[in-house]
């Protein structure tokens, strides 16, 4: 169950930002170009379009990448271009009629190599789905997954992928249309199947309800969603340890930059104990030393002190929503904390900041669409292939693995702080697997004392047992 990504899709995440088209259908009009010389020039490439009479060239752009790659081990490396036509039969005629000629006044025996610009996870913005999750499709929640983990959910639930199809989609999108096709597989496979419309270029082997599970048994796997009892898996703060944080959050001067801009916020504050640290991380960490105190002393009032000498990573947001993700740095479980006067959107809301959101049973459970649980500002934690627990976490804390697809669900009215303990050091032996994504009762010494004879492997955010091992260990010194 668990969401992996590596460090690779980051990069790729953060270097395409400056390549997506934009949203008036110019997919619809670009081709991919290969073949791309390292000395051809933007005006050059565009002229090679002016030949052959072709019509509605006037107003073709080019843009010319040069992140470069080797078409064969024997050729020099070369980049790639996208070139945006005025209409879309231009970009069809320019296709159809230069594809695989000369390319005139190159060198050597350079030739087009042109294909319709493909769809990816960075240039689809669609929704995609018939229902939404609380306005995060399930597109975009499982986006976070890498491809392997794609592949083996498909396998789990009878539509394994088609490795002559993945060549085929591959070989004419890349690397991020495969992944689009193969996450729009999965979706269907949960019973939700893609509608491309007229501004999302179509994918070769588009998933249909009859295409996901062609080659087995159809087997509809739905997503559950189940509302977390609070009783077993958040503690309350202090009202009065609440107070003095908010105070902190609402008189800090946050940073006009997020440190992290793939989550949707209005503010982000990434901070870090670890040694080494660079000089702008110097710099940010002495301007928001008060948040980092006040978190500390915020978590230490709930979890004891042994807990908030541990972490050595802190991020807090103002009004984050949605952004399913995973925390593929982390190296142990995390604490996780919601302050502010917000209340879910699709219900009554509350007067003030001492109202209490409304509690529920531990069987609750998620039902049709139409009646789902009110959810909005909780964190919603994905705990199986089909299951996601949500957590309310306001004025509470609780112990996730944030190496598990999560988000805020975005559904909720006025202000909310997010506060998140972790652990991302290099030591060895602070590392810890990603067992479980939730951690019930994470304060309970004798449960998971009883837990982790049985097998279950320890961890920092068992603070109960951890504390009680500490005590134990200094009466035996003093003895």
């Amino acid at each position: 169950p668990r969401a992996t990504v590596d460090a690779g899709d980051v990069t790729r995440s953060a270097a395409s930002a400056n390549m997506r088209p934009s949203g008036d259908g110019a997919e619809q009009r670009m081709l991919w170009m290969g073949n791309i010389q390292a000395h051809w020039t933007n005006e050059f490439v565009k002229s090679l379009f002016l030949v052959g009479g072709l019509e509605g060239v006037g107003g073709v752009e080019v843009a010319i990448r040069r992140n470069a790659f080797r078409v064969s081990p024997d050729t020099p490396s070369v980049g790639f271009a996208l070139v945006t036509f005025a209409t879309r039969e231009a970009a069809s005629e320019a296709l159809a009629r230069l594809h695989d000629t000369p390319v005139p006044g190159a060198e050597g025996h350079a030739r087009f190599l042109l294909r319709k610009h493909a769809a990816t996870l960075q240039t689809t913005a669609e929704t995609t789905t018939e229902t939404e999750r609380d306005g995060v499709s399930l597109q975009s929640q499982l986006a976070p997954l890498d491809v392997g983990e794609v592949r083996r959910r498909l396998e789990l639930f009878d539509a394994p992928s088609d490795p002559e199809r993945e060549r085929e989609v591959r070989a004419s999108g890349g690397n991020g249309a495969l992944r689009l096709w193969l996450l729009r597989r999965l979706c269907a496979a949960h019973g939700e199947v893609s509608r491309t419309d007229a501004r999302t270029a179509a994918i070769p082997g588009e998933p249909s309800s009859t295409d996901v599970v062609r080659d087995g048994p159809r087997r509809v796997v739905p997503r559950v969603f189940t509302r977390a009892d609070p009783s077993t898996t958040t503690r309350a703060l202090p009202p009065d340890a609440v107070s003095k944080c908010l105070h902190t959050l609402r008189t800090t001067e946050w940073p006009r930059v997020s440190d992290r801009v793939a989550v949707d916020a209005d503010g982000y504050i990434s901070l870090s104990s670890l040694p080494n640290a660079n000089a702008r991380r110097r710099r940010r960490n002495a301007k928001y030393r008060n948040v980092w105190v006040a978190a500390r002393d915020l978590l230490a009032s709930v979890a004891g002190e042994e807990a908030a000498s541990q972490f050595d990573g802190l991020a807090v947001t103002k009004n984050v929503r949605g952004s399913p993700h995973i925390d593929a740095l982390d190296v142990a479980a995390q604490f996780a904390a919601s302050l502010g006067t917000f209340s879910n959107s699709a219900a009554p809301s509350f007067d003030g900041a001492e109202d209490e959101p409304k509690k529920v049973t531990q069987n609750e459970k998620n039902t049709p669409p139409e009646t789902r649980p009110r959810v909005g500002g909780f964190l919603c934690v994905e705990s199986g292939p089909s299951e996601v627990v949500c957590v309310d976490t306001r004025d509470a804390v609780v112990a996730i693995d944030g190496r598990f697809v999560h988000w805020v669900d975005p559904k909720y009215e006025g202000e909310r702080f997010s506060l998140v303990w972790y652990k991302r050091t290099t030591d060895p032996s602070a590392g810890e697997p990603p067992a479980r994504a939730v951690h019930e009762r994470w304060w309970d010494a004798a449960y998971w004392r009883d837990r982790e004879a049985r097998g279950d492997a320890p961890s920092w955010v068992h603070t109960g047992t951890r504390a009680a091992e500490k005590n134990q260990h200094t009466r035996s010194n003093a003895v």
